[in-house]
C-alpha cells in the first residue's frame, strides 16, 4: 500500500456494508460504522449467537444490522460496497481482502492493512465537527496520543462550529454572490463570547448590520436553540 492515501468521508447510508468477526476490533469497527450512518450491515461470525459478548449481541440486536453465523462466501460481495475484515485468522482476512478487491468492494483488513483497499485513521468527533488522523500505518499507538491532543484542542471550537452551520443558510440566502468574506468575518468575530455572555441583543444587531433583509425570528430560534445546545 502506498504511504499515502486518499483521504475522504464516505457516506454509508443506503449501502450494504459488511463485517466479518465480532471480536474486539470488528465490534469496535462496526460501532463506529453505525454511528456513521450505516443502516444495512451484514455481520458475520463463525461463533455461535450465545458465544457472542453480550455487548456485541445487544448491538446486533438494534435497527440495521444482520447477523448471521458463518464465514465470508464470495456471495457475499454481491452488491457489497464496503467490508470489513476483522477475523481472529490473517489468512481468511487475506481472503476476504482478496475476493472484495476482485469484485470493487472497498475493504479493511485489520490483521495486515497492505491486504485492504483503505485504513481506518483515529477519529475524533467534537460537535458538529469530526476530524481523521493517521499516520498511514507507521504508529498506531502515536495516532492514538495524537487522537487526544487534537481532542482537546477542537473542544472549545465545536460551539463556533455549530454557530456557522446554523447560520450558513441565512447566509447563503442574503449575503449575495460572495458569502465567504462575511463567513469569514463572523468565524473571527466575538459573536460567540456575546452568546455564551447572553449578549444576544448585540449578537443581533451586529448579524443585521452585515446580513441586510435577516429574519429577526429566525436568529431568535438560532439563539434560544444554541443556549439549549450549550447551556450554561
Amino acid at each position: 500500500m502506498s504511504s499515502f492515501q486518499y483521504p475522504i468521508f464516505l457516506s454509508l447510508v443506503g449501502h450494504k456494508c459488511l463485517v466479518a468477526g465480532l471480536g474486539a476490533v470488528g465490534a469496535r469497527k462496526m460501532a463506529t460504522m453505525l454511528a456513521c450512518g450505516a443502516n444495512d450491515i451484514l455481520a458475520l461470525d463463525t461463533r455461535p449467537w450465545e458465544n457472542l459478548d453480550e455487548e456485541v449481541k445487544t448491538r446486533i440486536a438494534g435497527e440495521g444490522i444482520r447477523f448471521e453465523n458463518r464465514a465470508f462466501s464470495p456471495a457475499d460481495a454481491h452488491g457489497l460496497f464496503l467490508a470489513i475484515a476483522a477475523t481472529s485468522d490473517a489468512d481468511e482476512n487475506a481472503r476476504i481482502a482478496k475476493i472484495c478487491k476482485e469484485n470493487n468492494v472497498l475493504c479493511n483488513c485489520a490483521t495486515n492493512p497492505e491486504n485492504g483497499s483503505f485504513i481506518l485513521p483515529a477519529l475524533v468527533t467534537c460537535g458538529d465537527m469530526r476530524a481523521a488522523l493517521s499516520t498511514c500505518g507507521a504508529s498506531p499507538l502515536l495516532a492514538g496520543q495524537m487522537r487526544r491532543e487534537l481532542q482537546e484542542w477542537l473542544e472549545p471550537k465545536k460551539r463556533q462550529a455549530w454557530l456557522l452551520g446554523a447560520l450558513r443558510p441565512l447566509i447563503l440566502t442574503h449575503a449575495g454572490s460572495n458569502p465567504r468574506d462575511l463567513f469569514l468575518e463572523i468565524a473571527h468575530s466575538d459573536i460567540q463570547i456575546w452568546l455564551d455572555n447572553g449578549e444576544t441583543g448585540r449578537c443581533r444587531l451586529w448579524l443585521q448590520t452585515r446580513i441586510p433583509g435577516l429574519d429577526t425570528d429566525c436568529l431568535e430560534k438560532i439563539f434560544s436553540e444554541y443556549a439549549n445546545v450549550f447551556p450554561g
